[in-house]
């Protein structure tokens, strides 16, 4: 999909944002499920990757 543009954001779970470490799995199992989701609902020209350390990160080919 040439000039395809992300509407998703980077998400960064490493951000001083979390108060307990359980917040921060919590934002990371979210961060997981959200990648599914896109993956699931992207054409197959677009790869969604999901780092493991909080961030969503989308490769587009």
């Amino acid at each position: 999909m040439p000039g395809y543009q992300s509407k998703w954001p980077l998400l960064m779970a490493d951000q001083p944002i979390f108060a307990t470490e359980k917040d921060r799995n919590r934002f990371l199992a979210w961060g997981l499920e959200l990648a599914r989701r896109v993956r699931a609902e992207c054409p197959p020209e677009v790869t969604v990757t999901y780092s493991g350390d909080g961030s969503l990160d989308e490769l587009i080919r």
